[in-house]
């Protein structure tokens, strides 16, 4: 009798313990799934918002102008999958070693540190300076063309999936200290979103040079240390910049926040944007130059003005202007002096470039990010009118627009919002709201196809406060 009872009670016991490990379990995992989604929440507040979905919806409404248009947003869905990985896998890392304590001595947040410091500085590795024998035996003309186009192309494929078996690599060092037994699904995991943010890093030089995984990993270090700022741990963002300034020459206060801090003449300058600022720009590439001076106001009175305030560049200029190959030759005396007298004043007028800064702010946390927003060109492969890359409206950060040479000039200006509101009601009563932004881009598609239009919607109209 005694014994059963034992065995009974020992039953029991066992029972017990394991309804309570399977309960404390649970609990975990309900907590977990909460964390994850009010960390989804936050970095949605801050821009990572499910842009692909926006568009799909949008599509299937014919809610398009044109057919270009319609490729635009196409392109878009895929461009800005980058936005859903970054904020999928930072949610996923940071669900992983927040358990683990982000004190700044711990392994797991110096690691975290490290990673996210590389990830500001995310660039693509360097290409091959030789080309093959297989390329240079080929000859001359078209042949050899197509040889080095093919080769390229798979040397392009061989450094993405180099890249991305690095950042796999650092990756699970920093979140399983390298050990891989028991986490095949979460590495793959971490492949396949990494996958995304290397594609658009390689393929995509309208919003490739964003770090947008970069600034979802600060921004979630950044909240968990507003959650934590009672305990008296020393913040992981200090040590971020500091690897940051040291690797990189890069300040961890252009990646977060609503103050930006840049070179000039003088040292850093450090300027603050809100909604509505714009940022003017210009650098040394060809393009830019003649932009800056091609570019004028159709008013006649208004051209003097704007020459006067130096928003204008020098038709001149193009004569001084120096490329990449002419420094990677070498300097003559000649070439110095038109260099000189080009840093001088001539090149450091007008503009080619602007965008418009969009502060977004988690109001619980009250932390902010800045992006810009421009209208990119779209770029015609060739006479056939055919597209490789459609423009359009782009969602990207700053370091995606300015060239950071020596010779790279940034301005920033707030509209007076008065004054703005003004003059845009006068352009409404005179000119009234444009049906087409830019009718000479409509696609003249092959075999005679018309162009699809959607009639749905006549004016794009803009809300003027």
């Amino acid at each position: 009798m005694i014994t059963r009872l034992r065995k009974t009670v020992g039953t029991f016991l066992l029972t017990a313990s394991v309804f309570t490990l399977a309960g404390i379990a649970t609990a975990h995992a309900q907590a977990s799934a909460s964390e994850d989604s009010a960390r989804r929440v936050f970095l949605t507040n801050l821009g990572f918002e499910d842009v692909p979905k926006i568009i799909r919806e949008k599509l299937a409404n014919l809610d398009f102008q044109t057919e270009l248009n319609r490729r635009q947003m196409e392109a878009n869905v895929v461009a800005y999958e980058i936005l859903n990985a970054s904020r999928e896998l930072a949610i996923f890392t940071l669900g992983e070693i927040a358990p683990q304590g982000l004190a700044l001595q711990s392994r797991s947040a110096q690691n975290l540190a490290h990673v996210t410091a590389k990830l500001l500085a995310l660039k693509p590795l360097p290409p091959p300076t030789t080309y093959p024998s297989k390329v240079l035996n080929v000859p001359e003309g078209e042949a050899r063309e197509q040889a080095l186009v093919d080769w390229l192309r798979e040397v392009r494929t061989e450094t993405m999936n180099q890249h991305k078996s690095q950042l796999v690599s650092d990756f699970v060092s920093t979140i399983y200290a390298g050990q891989l037994n028991g986490h095949d699904q979460e590495i793959r995991k971490i492949d396949r979103l990494l996958t995304t943010v290397v594609e658009r890093l390689y393929l995509d030089d309208t919003i490739g040079n964003g770090r947008y995984l970069g600034r979802a990993f600060t921004a979630l270090i950044a909240r968990e240390e507003k959650l934590r700022a009672s305990s008296g741990e020393k913040p992981v963002s200090d040590l971020i910049a500091s690897e940051l300034k040291s690797q990189s020459n890069l300040r961890l206060e252009n990646f977060i926040g609503d103050t930006l801090v840049l070179p000039n003449d003088k040292g850093d300058k450090s300027y603050k944007v809100e909604n509505g600022t714009m940022m003017l720009s210009r650098n040394l590439a060809a393009g830019s130059l003649q932009i800056s001076w091609a570019a004028i106001p159709a008013k006649i009175r208004d051209r003097w003005r704007a020459r006067f305030k130096g928003l204008i560049g020098a038709p001149i200029a193009a004569g001084l202007f120096l490329n990449p190959e002419d420094a990677a030759n070498g300097l003559s005396l000649t070439d110095r002096i038109r260099d000189r007298i080009a840093q001088g004043g001539l090149l450091r007028l007008g503009f080619s470039h602007i965008v418009y800064y969009e502060v977004k702010e988690d109001a619980a946390t009250g932390i902010k990010m800045a992006r810009v927003i421009d209208n990119y060109p779209a770029r015609v492969f060739d006479s056939t009118n055919e597209y490789i890359r459609t423009g359009g409206t782009r969602l990207t950060y700053p370091e995606q627009v300015i060239d950071m040479s020596h010779h790279a000039a940034v301005y920033f200006a707030n509209p007076i919002a008065e004054k703005t509101a003004e003059w845009s009601h006068k352009s409404v009563a005179q000119d009234g709201y444009q049906p087409d932004f830019f009718p000479s881009i409509e696609l003249d598609l092959k075999d005679g196809v018309i162009p699809a239009k959607n009639t749905r919607v006549k004016n794009w109209k803009t809300t003027i406060n």
